[in-house]
């Protein structure tokens, strides 16, 4: 293990086994660290004794702490989830324009319903992701992290 002067950009650690632990919380912590592969590089170092002393929702807590501290993905799939409604809403209101125009079938109250609902919320989600991306790259700005990578491999 390198000594504190020498730093890391990143460290965290992980076990290597699971054995013993309730299926559910080793479920979830796969689920974590393989998402958080994808967003930042941590270092995982074996404990050296004891037992750990995190509950499983304490472990939770800080697993979204670390995504939205080091990540904007999740502002991202806001972005990408409002879409999404906007463009099921919009292919519901074709079928059902089609389905007038062709069979002539008049179409209850619900199905508009569902749609003017599905399209406020696609673009209500959108707007959040997109204010989102704005507050964290404001955020990012405010931190003074430096915009560089300093990891060298030995």
């Amino acid at each position: 293990m390198k000594k504190e002067a020498e730093g890391y950009d990143s460290v965290a650690t992980r076990r290597v086994s699971r054995k013993g632990e309730p299926p559910i919380r080793s479920f979830f912590a796969r689920v974590f660290y393989r998402l958080m592969k994808n967003i930042f590089r941590p270092e995982n170092v074996e404990r050296v004794k004891g037992e750990t002393k995190w509950s499983f929702w304490k472990l939770f807590l800080y697993s979204l702490d670390g995504i939205a501290a080091f990540s904007t993905v999740p502002l991202m799939l806001a972005s990408v989830v409002g879409l999404f409604f906007c463009f099921f809403a919009f292919m519901m209101i074709l079928f059902i324009i089609v389905r007038k125009l062709i069979f002539g079938d008049p179409v209850s109250g619900w199905a508009s319903l569902v749609c003017i609902i599905l399209m406020t919320s696609g673009v209500q989600y959108f707007c959040v992701g997109i204010l989102g991306q704005y507050l964290a790259k404001a955020y990012m700005e405010v931190k003074g992290r430096p915009i560089y990578i300093a990891r060298e491999k030995l």
